[in-house]
């Protein structure tokens, strides 16, 4: 199976997939995709409907970003976040209202609060099983490693010594899904990506995604998001 192309994009860059725990409050930011890429003069990004936060840093060499029509030149050592949602304007309110009353400045607030969450969340993680932890962890990463295989619960289990049941038991507990879920919706979303980012045909996408057909792809992408891979495509 030929991987996924994305015209520009040197072999040596390297891309990585997050899935959240679907029980995290909606407020946590959390990553999606975080990569590095070697490109040259063909490579060319239109991100239009993803819903989520980007931000690029370059490393090295000269880009163009462009923004509600306008362009900005990316140098190395820059940084560029574009906001989806309109940062200034969803934000605006919130912030004028702690700033009004606790005369402080909001980023200072924002950072007390996620100190805050941090360290309670760390405090309850500490009454889980650390053994069970790890090896739930060590799934999720080994998965995400390797949508492109058949990925079978008793597979799963076996390859950290645990009983089907048990493991499928942990792995809701720890991730907040089932095994099938949590890989259905990593494959999803990096279907989604490769939609969006190579011009593959959506067969070879859904092929290296994991899926055993173009039919079988099609089918779950359009009942995960509403759109076949064609219609997200064109979006």
């Amino acid at each position: 199976m030929k991987p996924v192309y994305i015209e520009g994009v040197s072999t040596a860059s390297t891309t990585f997939f997050h899935t959240p725990d679907n029980r995290i409050p909606d407020f946590f930011y959390y990553p999606l995709c975080i990569g590095h890429y070697f490109c040259n003069v063909p490579y060319e990004v239109s991100r239009v409907h993803y819903n989520s936060f980007l931000l690029l840093y370059t490393k090295s060499g000269k880009g163009i970003v462009t923004v509600d029509g306008k362009d900005f030149v990316q140098n190395p050592g820059d940084v560029c976040m574009k906001d989806p949602y309109n940062y200034e304007k969803n934000w605006f309110q919130l912030y004028e209202c702690f700033l009004h009353q606790e005369k402080r400045p909001a980023v200072l607030l924002s950072q007390y609060i996620s100190q805050l969450l941090t360290l309670l969340s760390l405090e309850k993680d500490e009454g889980g099983t650390k053994a069970a932890q790890g090896l739930i962890g060590d799934s999720v990463t080994y998965i995400n490693r390797h949508l492109h295989t058949n990925l079978t619960l008793e597979f799963l289990a076996s390859r950290v010594s645990l009983s089907p049941y048990y493991f499928l038991r942990k792995f809701k507990e720890e991730t907040g899904y089932t095994p099938y879920r949590y890989i259905l919706i990593s494959r999803i979303n990096l279907a989604k990506f490769y939609l969006i980012t190579s011009r593959d045909t959506v067969k070879n996408i859904g092929l290296c995604c994991g899926f055993k057909s173009e039919h079988s792809f099609c089918t779950a992408f359009k009942s995960e998001t509403g759109y076949t891979p064609s219609e997200f495509r064109s979006l």
